[in-house]
């Protein structure tokens, strides 16, 4: 599953060019952009039937993760660091 999350958060952040035709539309479902749903030429119940069954009953699992992940990663404090300055390793 983190392969494909890993392939919504690129969609999401505007790198969908890379994605094949499957992970694009699961990237679109799960993000609900219906608009690049229609760009690729679907409809959103073609777009079900193309990705199949087992994907499509993993949309929801996939989608919650994806919404925790998300949320996990905004909550978490970012060092503060003046402009150029390098983090210590």
């Amino acid at each position: 599953m983190q392969t494909i999350l890993s392939k919504i958060r690129d969609a999401a952040n505007g790198n969908r060019g890379t994605l094949s035709t499957g992970e694009a539309l699961i990237a679109a479902l799960v993000l609900n952009r219906t608009d690049w749903i229609a760009e690729m030429g679907y409809t959103v119940a073609q777009a079900l039937d193309r990705i199949g069954p087992n994907w499509s009953a993993r949309l929801p699992e996939i989608s919650q993760e994806y919404g925790r992940q998300k949320a996990s990663a905004e909550a978490e404090p970012q060092p503060f660091r003046e402009p150029g300055e390098q983090a210590w390793n």
